[in-house]
């Protein structure tokens, strides 16, 4: 639009400015009267447009369909249908009448009637307010395949245009029919896990296909999950349970993504029987003392069986720390570092059955992080009870006590192990002999089967521990007492050990020395 004046044309600008120059020229109105026609009535027309109201119209999505814009439909099965409902907003300033009744749609040449139509429209215009809003459905309903259009004309009273046009399009295609051929059956060849927790889905080729869902049933037909979509004719469903049964269904969906509706219900069985227990067993004896709480050294290599009482024998092996110990998928065992791992072997059948132990792992003369400080390993379990590793607490028992009340002479040895058949000797003798009897009273974390260590197991803690900075050993000149008797004299005489340096002494047993207590496992 432009406003003649005396030499020459200028154009009007819109918004902000065009309202600002309609405001100035509302001033001026009356001076304009006894100008020509022409430019009193664009003014005229100016001052309309500004506070008209404004017809807006989004899609579904919120997106402003532009005059003469397009709105697509999804594509429809012939003689389905597919709605789509619009928002009209009043952006304006005056009250929006849109008259719905008034609407018109005009087919586009070869689209049948009525492929386009408005759904609930209202017998009487509709009114808005400014911001107000109001909906309008529009409806697909093809009756043919191919491709579809119509223009949609709304009447309103917007000042700069008394109605908004915009063309509606769609496709229409035939659904895909159900496949036919659908069988299910246990898979084969492959490895045994997969063909005894899987099942083989097949069906016949639906021609214009583009893909296939296949859908999983419970024995009741109820749907538990769609299985990844293919676009080939065959289908695994694996991680499934032997002995169990399900149904399945298949689908095939189109180039515009149309597919067929729900199918018949084929059933299957997984082959086989699903494992109750796993249970582990293993012939390292020199490493391992038990599968409950086992225990090995750095760089041990420690070898597991597991055996699964289902119809597939074989697990999958797990460690909780694998910077303490990993484990391989044969069940072979390394011990990395000093610490505690869980090594679990879970049934590979999907029933979920698993077996597990605590492993660990200790290094000589390295805080393990036991009930004590470990200072020996003779390589092997032996013994009754079974035994591999001795530890000594981490503290003493008895800063200074006497060996014995009074003279006794049990039988003793000086070995590394018979440090525990010493202090029985010896308590045997007298109970309450005070050395003996203040490791066998000692308990910690549960452990009750401390001992008086012998000689050799005194000197194995000096070279172990003390001279790793472990143990916190009294070394102010005090000697610690050995549950080994010297050749028995008069008065008897004990072996002791220093901590100060590498030093054997004998002593009678009424001197007054520390005590430290050890134990094996």
């Amino acid at each position: 639009m432009v406003l003649k004046r005396k030499g020459g044309m200028k154009n009007v600008t819109t918004g902000a400015g065009r309202a600002g120059l309609v405001a100035a020229l509302c001033i001026v109105t009356g001076a304009l009267a006894g100008c020509g026609t022409s430019i009193v009535d664009e003014v005229k027309q100016l001052q309309a447009e500004t506070v008209s109201p404004k017809f807006v119209l989004q899609d579904s999505n919120s997106n402003t369909l532009s005059a003469n814009g397009s709105l697509s439909f999804p594509a429809t099965v012939p003689a389905e249908t597919s709605d789509i409902t619009l928002t009209i907003k009043n952006s304006g300033q005056n009250d929006l009448v849109v008259d719905l009744p008034s609407l018109s749609i005009t087919m586009a040449s070869g689209t049948e009637a009525n492929s386009f139509i408005p759904i609930g429209l209202p017998s009487n215009p509709l009114t808005l307010k400014t911001n107000e809003v109001g909906t309008i459905t529009m409806r697909f309903a093809p009756a043919s395949s191919g491709t579809k259009s119509a223009t949609v004309v709304i009447p309103t009273n917007e000042v700069s245009s008394q109605s908004f046009s915009f063309t509606v399009t769609g496709y229409s295609t035939p659904r895909p029919p159900t496949p036919t051929g659908l069988a299910v059956s246990p898979v084969t060849g492959g490895d045994a896990i997969a063909n005894n927790t899987g099942l083989s889905i097949s069906w016949d080729v639906v021609s214009g296909a583009t893909s296939y869902i296949v859908t999983r049933y419970s024995t009741s037909d109820v749907k538990v999950k769609d299985l990844s979509a293919v676009t080939g004719t065959t289908v695994i469903d694996t991680g499934l349970v032997p002995g169990t049964t399900w149904k399945y269904g298949v689908v095939a969906k189109n180039a515009v993504g149309l597919k067929s509706l729900d199918p018949t219900h084929i059933g299957g069985a997984v082959s086989g029987v699903p494992s109750t227990n796993v249970t582990l067993s293993s012939t390292s004896t020199t490493k391992i003392l038990s599968l409950t709480s086992a225990y090995c050294t750095v760089n041990d290599a420690v070898v597991i069986t597991s055996t699964v009482d289902g119809t597939i024998p074989s697990t999958a092996w797990s460690s909780s720390n694998a910077a303490v110990a990993t484990v391989n998928s044969t069940g072979t065992i390394t011990a990395v570092a000093v610490g505690t791992a869980i090594i679990t072997a879970t049934s590979q059948d999907n029933a979920g059955h698993s077996a597990s132990f605590t492993i660990n792992v200790i290094k000589i003369g390295v805080a393990s992080g036991q009930v004590g400080l470990v200072f020996y390993d003779k390589g092997s379990y032996s013994g009754a009870p079974l035994w591999r590793y001795m530890e000594a607490a981490t503290s003493d028992q008895s800063s200074g006590t006497n060996w014995a009340n009074s003279l006794i002479t049990p039988t003793t040895a000086s070995a590394i192990g018979t440090g525990k058949t010493n202090t029985a000797a010896i308590i045997a003798a007298q109970p309450l002999a005070p050395a003996a009897y203040a490791c066998t009273s000692y308990t910690v974390h549960g452990e009750t089967d401390w001992f008086l260590p012998s000689l050799a197991e005194l000197t194995q803690m000096y070279t172990s521990l003390k001279l790793n900075g472990l143990g916190n050993f009294s070394t102010a000149g005090s000697p610690y007492w050995s549950s080994t008797l010297s050749t028995p004299q008069s008065w008897c005489n004990v072996y002791c050990q220093y901590f100060s340096t590498n030093y054997l002494d004998i002593y009678p047993n009424y001197s007054i020395y520390p005590v430290r207590a050890v134990r094996q496992f």
